[in-house]
């Protein structure tokens, strides 16, 4: 079970540092993303529908503002699932097909370990938002 948590960590991380983006030129304005968490304390992991960032912007490969991305799932995840101590990250594409094919893949291997629980978030429970404007504007 460690090893697994370790090893998906690892991936995790892997995956998030060699994220090149190449997208067709009709579609390079759109960004899509998906949040994923896993808790070293929990078996469950969570993951997002594919969501197009409003306002989302690929940066030199990428994604600006990842971080308050991942700390919005954080949030929901604590506060409205009580799921607290959640490692979370954000898989994110230019291309829509491509994003869903990785996340499959990724969510395909915990689905067959028998001692992780995958629950999907729904774009009813929780959406991104843009993390640049302010509540007031």
């Amino acid at each position: 079970m460690r090893y697994l948590k370790v090893l998906f960590c690892l991936l995790l991380g892997f995956m998030l540092s060699t994220a090149t983006v190449k997208a067709e030129k009709k579609d390079k304005s759109k960004v899509y993303a998906v949040g994923v968490s896993i808790s070293f304390k929990s078996p469950t992991i969570f993951y997002t529908d594919v969501q197009e960032l409003e306002g989302g912007v690929i940066e030199k490969g990428f994604l600006k503002g990842r971080d308050r991305y991942s700390y919005q799932f954080k949030g929901f995840l604590e506060v409205d699932k009580e799921a607290p101590n959640q490692t979370c990250a954000i898989y994110f594409s230019n291309d829509k097909g491509k994003l869903e094919k990785r996340i499959s893949s990724l969510l395909r291997k915990y689905k067959k370990e028998s001692s992780y629980s995958v629950v999907p978030v729904s774009s009813n429970e929780f959406t991104f938002t843009n993390p640049f404007i302010s509540e007031g504007e």
